[in-house]
């Protein structure tokens, strides 16, 4: 006859045994899978939790991979990305993917500026030749237009570039360069590392940085923050030290939760017998 081997059966218990042969509940009892975060550091871990739920774990952080502040492992945004105004409008000449916020009136498009002319468009902001109907095309070669001014032909012709030419005569947008609006200072919350030198925000952007816990749901919840800092959660329980079940780490007295040693008779049928006695004194009375 074959030893038999003891041990936990249940295939879903932590503590299953493939090799066991005979299951006793008392003596081998089965550990049951709690299934959740068991990520220490993630906002929703419960030390409750003996087996990881895949995709269960919460992270709060910055899910802009262009931001100074991304976490890569964040899977909800806490709001700590800083915004980088500029213009997000894929089509205009000086789109660029770090910005996050349209910055009104930030976007570059060359055409026709004539009103009524069967090519004028509002959202253009800089002329370029030859751009309208019927306007036709003027020379790309250097001439001059004034004594001691020598126009150059071919240039960046967008007053928003950085290397704009006031005397191009035709428009080449390979020739733009655009400052990449943003702060600069690298202590500043919403420093970008991209930005230009010099920029027109360079400094006026900027924005210090505040730690403190930025989970609405905390004790310490701090509205000003953009830097997460330690949060302190409410842990809601007796916190009357002379109660019998007073409890040390809770931080929200729930005075209902108390109870409190009464010492007394506990045996109803004696003459002395106090209902509301949690410790039995010895005392009691007989009739």
């Amino acid at each position: 006859m074959a030893t038999p081997v003891y041990g936990c059966m249940n295939p879903d218990a932590l503590n299953y045994n493939p090799s066991a042969t005979y299951s006793n509940a008392s003596a081998y009892p089965c550990t049951p899978r709690v299934r959740g975060c068991t990520n220490s550091a993630a906002a929703n871990y419960n030390a409750l939790y003996n087996t990881l739920l895949p995709g269960s774990c919460i992270f709060y952080g910055c899910m802009n991979s262009l931001a100074s502040t991304y976490n890569p492992q964040a899977t909800v945004s806490d709001g700590s990305c800083p915004n980088n105004p500029g213009c997000t409008e894929r089509s205009a000449l000086n789109y660029n993917a770090v910005y996050n916020v349209q910055l009104p009136g930030s976007c570059s498009y060359g055409g026709c500026m004539t009103v009524g002319n069967a090519n004028y468009s509002a959202r253009n902001t800089f002329a370029t030749p030859g751009s309208c109907a019927g306007s036709g095309r003027r020379l790309e070669v250097s001439s001059e237009d004034a004594p001691g001014r020598r126009l150059q032909g071919p240039g960046c012709m967008d007053p928003a570039a950085s290397t704009y030419s006031a005397l191009a005569t035709s428009h080449d947008q390979s020739a733009c360069t655009y400052h990449v609006l943003g702060c600069t200072n690298v202590t500043a919350f919403n420093y970008l590392a991209n930005a230009t030198a010099g920029n027109p925000t360079a400094t006026s952007s900027c924005i210090p940085r505040v730690t403190g816990c930025m989970a609405t749901g905390a004790l310490n919840y701090n509205s000003n923050a953009n830097v997460q800092g330690s949060c302190t959660y409410a842990v809601q329980g007796c916190m009357d030290s002379a109660a019998s079940n007073y409890m040390p780490t809770a931080n929200v007295n729930v005075a209902s939760l108390c109870t409190y040693v009464i010492s007394g008779c506990t045996n109803p049928l004696a003459a002395n017998y106090n209902p509301s006695a949690t410790v039995d004194n010895g005392g009691c009375t007989w009739p």
